[in-house]
């Protein structure tokens, strides 16, 4: 008798055995893990704080703590990039009681204190016709794309009182040192965004966040077409992207893993298209010269050709955006959960098939 009575007892253990079982299975393909790549600069840090909040809500009194210290720095250092450049191209001033501003500025130590009078010296500066000489020629040097966003702010900055808003989060510019993940979940589904540094001498860690990925968000700036690299001046941004993204889709890891392009800063890219051809990066493009639409399209038929030739026949899923706008970010990051949930239902239901989305 006692051993007849245990067949029931193992049947119930059995079945809740592969229960579980089914359930962690369930929970591992609903996990989906993604990874942003990408040259310095291109957005990827930008792209993870709108999915912070979008997602999760206003960021933390730490963070925010954080994002007043680096966003008081980005401007500071961003004036005196241009001071540099004054120098460099022999700018002077247009006005010279700006001198003692420009040498306070230019002398202004990394752990110096953000006050209010310096907010005012920037502030003063940025209306100088001397200086906005110099900015105008970025492209001939290294300056974050925020700079106008910084000098403009300056005074709201510097105030004592100073609290962030959303939007001075997303023109924050924190250098991506290491890895940096961020989950949140929409039951039944768990997403894990991964940005990894994007400068040359951070990308070595890359390979270490190629396990389980099930989808690549690759971002590009579109106004790199007309800037140069933060570690090498000599190198066009654009270029550097475009090698960079035939490194990653090349890759075996990623043979068959979905790839999504985000070509990001479109707002930079309509200003700077109208005042400096995208002839300056490709020689070929055949126009209109200043054609917003037309030079986006060239940029990502190219990003598209490199695809191709890699692993012919795969799609490209493409956005262009500004990663700075939230309904950018929600429609393009919409796009990106629903193509993997049907791809998961497809898995699930065990057919193949791609994944078919608009083309752009």
């Amino acid at each position: 008798m006692g051993c007849s009575s245990s067949v029931p007892d193992e049947t119930k253990v059995s079945a809740s055995v592969d229960q579980q079982l089914a359930e962690a299975e369930e929970a591992e393909r609903n996990h989906f893990k993604i990874l942003l790549l990408g040259a310095g600069e291109s957005g990827k840090s930008t792209v993870l704080k709108q999915v912070k909040m979008i997602y999760k809500g206003r960021l933390a009194d730490d963070d925010l703590q954080q994002c007043v210290m680096a966003i008081r720095k980005n401007t500071i250092e961003c004036m005196q990039g241009v001071l540099r450049a004054m120098d460099t191209f022999e700018i002077t001033l247009g006005l010279a009681e700006n001198a003692p501003r420009k040498k306070r500025v230019r002398e202004f130590a990394e752990e110096g204190v953000f006050t209010p009078a310096v907010a005012d010296d920037i502030a003063s500066l940025w209306a100088d016709p001397g200086v906005r000489e110099a900015y105008d020629r970025q492209s001939e040097y290294w300056l974050l794309d925020g700079a106008s966003y910084y000098f403009d702010n300056a005074l709201r900055l510097g105030q004592v009182d100073f609290v962030p808003t959303d939007e001075d989060v997303i023109m924050t510019r924190i250098r991506t040192t290491g890895i940096d993940t961020t989950d949140f979940a929409e039951p039944p589904y768990m997403y894990s965004v991964v940005d990894v540094g994007g400068q040359r001498n951070e990308r070595r860690k890359w390979i270490h966040c190629f396990d389980n990925v099930r989808c690549v968000v690759f971002l590009a700036g579109l106004n790199g077409y007309n800037q140069r690299l933060f570690e090498d001046s000599s190198i066009n941004k654009m270029r550097e992207s475009l090698n960079l993204f035939r490194q990653v889709v090349s890759n075996p890891f990623f043979r068959s893993t979905p790839i999504f392009l985000f070509l990001n800063k479109k707002d930079l890219f309509e200003t700077m298209v109208k005042k400096t051809p995208l002839t300056v990066c490709f020689p070929e493009f055949p126009g209109p010269e200043n054609d917003v639409h037309a030079a986006a399209e060239y940029v990502k038929a190219e990003y598209r050709k490199i695809l191709e030739e890699a692993v012919p026949g795969k799609e490209l899923h493409a956005h262009i955006v500004a990663a700075r706008v939230r309904m950018d970010m929600k429609v393009a990051w919409g796009d990106v959960k629903e193509q993997l949930k049907r791809m998961n239902s497809r898995k699930k239901m065990g057919k193949s098939g791609a994944i078919s989305t608009p083309k752009l």
